[in-house]
């Protein structure tokens, strides 16, 4: 296995960090804030609609789950 340069392996770990995340969104506030977030984290157009279309066949979140509405601008901490 070749080695990556630290600086990379960070924004590698930092990408899919902001991923996981969007993923997340994804799964409580649907495919359009999800699309949103990741291209404000600057996630690439390509690797948003792949990442998001895999969503489709992921479970529902379940009810109840305390995540009722998206953030408002307000407390929107992304």
């Amino acid at each position: 296995m070749e080695n990556s340069p630290p600086s990379e392996r960070r924004q590698d770990l930092h990408r899919q960090a902001l991923i996981e995340v969007g993923i997340r969104l994804q799964r409580h506030f649907g495919t359009a804030y999800a699309e949103q977030y990741l291209a404000d984290v600057n996630i690439p157009e390509l690797t948003i609609q792949r990442i998001l279309s895999r969503g489709e066949l992921r479970k529902p979140p379940a009810r109840g789950c305390g995540y009722d509405a998206p953030p408002t601008a307000a407390n929107d901490e992304h």
